[in-house]
């Protein structure tokens, strides 16, 4: 089985890194990736849709380059180049929004999320219903406020973003302050906003969803931690507590219910989860 991790590099290269499992256990090999496009900043966010067809990478010299994804990866298309006004500081790929597979973008002191029609997904057969007739172009942006008055008050940068498993039309973001929003996909309208955390001036935070979409869960400073919220009540629930510095990122394996975490304290670990938080 040959599985890949592309890894984004601060001179703004994407390094390809093939895992081949062998007998033996795992063969890495690491190799620049031709097909993806150098950038001339350091690398911000780097994400592959939920059904494998398209990957978006962005950058602090305030582009985002789409490709498509081969039949054999990792081979890659460029299909579109997104210019910013300022930093794109997190992306994610959303399903079944405006009739379309979307790339959202949030840019560094905007209050706006940037959805761009990567894909449409809505049957060409359908009936001529509203649906029908939200149905965004390809290559067409719509800019959706997130501030609940709809006001132009820059109050917060969205540093990360985590779409809902489950088809769940829910988009997390986690903000510069001590809040987190989910958002109803492609709306204004605030689902949940989650507090508990902590984000000091240098955080990162990052999020990710549990694989049943029934929690949120977040990194979080002083104390170090994971932070887990009910997304039914929106109450912190559990802390996952291990770490010594600040954790710099968090994956999930939804098949094994296990979340893995990486922290300047120079240590990954990995948390068995339940279907419930406990």
């Amino acid at each position: 089985t040959l599985k890949y991790l592309l890894i984004g590099t601060m001179c703004g290269s994407v390094f390809c890194t093939l895992l081949k499992e062998v007998d033996a256990g795992v063969e890495v090999d690491i190799c620049d990736q031709p097909d993806i496009k150098k950038h001339s900043l350091n690398i911000t966010c780097i994400r592959t849709s939920q059904c494998h067809k398209w990957l978006a990478v962005s950058s602090r010299d305030r582009t985002v380059h789409v490709y498509r994804l081969a039949t054999k990866p990792p081979n890659f298309k460029l299909e579109r180049t997104l210019n910013c006004a300022d930093c794109p500081e997190s992306i994610e790929f959303v399903s079944n929004v405006f009739g379309s597979t979307c790339l959202v973008v949030s840019i560094l002191g905007n209050n706006y999320l940037q959805y761009f029609a990567v894909e449409n997904t809505f049957s060409p057969f359908a009936s001529d219903t509203p649906e029908k007739k939200m149905i965004l172009e390809v290559g067409k942006i719509v800019h959706v406020n997130m501030n609940a008055s709809d006001d132009d008050v820059v109050s917060f940068n969205v540093l990360d973003m985590a779409a809902a498993p489950m088809k769940l039309p829910l988009l997390a973001v986690a903000t510069d302050k001590n809040r987190h929003i989910i958002f109803q996909t492609g709306t204004t309208e605030q689902v949940r906003n989650l507090y508990g955390h902590t984000a000091t001036e240098y955080s990162r935070p990052k999020l990710v969803w549990h694989p049943t979409g029934k929690y949120i869960l977040s990194t979080s400073d002083r104390p170090y931690g994971i932070c887990i919220w009910s997304v039914c009540s929106g109450l912190l629930v559990s802390r996952l507590i291990g770490h010594s510095a600040s954790i710099r990122g968090l994956a999930v394996n939804s098949a094994n219910l296990e979340i893995l975490s990486c922290s300047f304290d120079k240590t990954l670990r990995l948390w068995k989860l339940e279907d419930e938080h406990e």
